[in-house]
This record gives C-alpha cells, sequence and structure tokens, in this order.
C-alpha cells in the first residue's frame, strides 16, 4: 500500500464510514464506505459537484427521484442542486471525487 502523505482520516457517518484521502482549495477525494442494510439520506449540495465510483458491492441510489441499481465499474455524477441518495444492497465501497465543500449539504424532511 502506498504511504500516506498529506491528509488521510477517517470520519465515522451513520450509515458506514469516509476515508479522506485528499482535501485541497480546488477538490476532494474520498471513499465511501456504506454499510449493508444502510442508507445515506436524500439530499443535495448548491454548489459541490460530486462523481462517484462503484469500487465494490451493490445498491440502489436514486438520482432526482429515478432508481437505479449500481455496482462495481458504475459510475454516478452528481452537479450541484441534484437530489440524491444511496443504499446499499451489501456492503458498497465508493471513490468521491467532488469540488471541496463538505458543509455544503441540504437534507430532506424525513
Amino acid at each position: 500500500k502506498g504511504g500516506k502523505l498529506g491528509m488521510y482520516k477517517i470520519v465515522e457517518k451513520y450509515w458506514g464510514r469516509e476515508d479522506w484521502i485528499q482535501v485541497t482549495d480546488n477538490y476532494m477525494l474520498k471513499i465511501l464506505n456504506i454499510f449493508k442494510g444502510k442508507t445515506l439520506l436524500n439530499h443535495y449540495h448548491n454548489i459541490k459537484e460530486e462523481t462517484f465510483y462503484i469500487m465494490s458491492g451493490s445498491g440502489e441510489a436514486i438520482i432526482n427521484g429515478e432508481k437505479r441499481i449500481i455496482t462495481k465499474g458504475d459510475y454516478i455524477h452528481i452537479p450541484p442542486k441534484t437530489r440524491h441518495q444511496i443504499t446499499a444492497f451489501e456492503d458498497l465501497q465508493i471513490i468521491e471525487a467532488s469540488t471541496p465543500y463538505q458543509e455544503d449539504s441540504t437534507r430532506e424532511a424525513l
């Protein structure tokens, strides 16, 4: 495995955890680990833009109300103001490349 140069940290979440690989003023690179049966709740970002690449596992993504099954090798582009949610059918590991606006998240009312 490669060395951990620069910024690296693990952030625990209700749905699993994020491994923050790098955060700069221009981009953010993370690995999302969504545990089997957990859901990253429906939300959107006003300015943050994300691209997800599914490394392993399977689940369901709902993008602006449209459902699709996701599996290894799939990718999803999430422009700003796009509502999205992901449910893991089995443990999901997803690479997230995004603009670095960590606090730019609006959750839907439950």
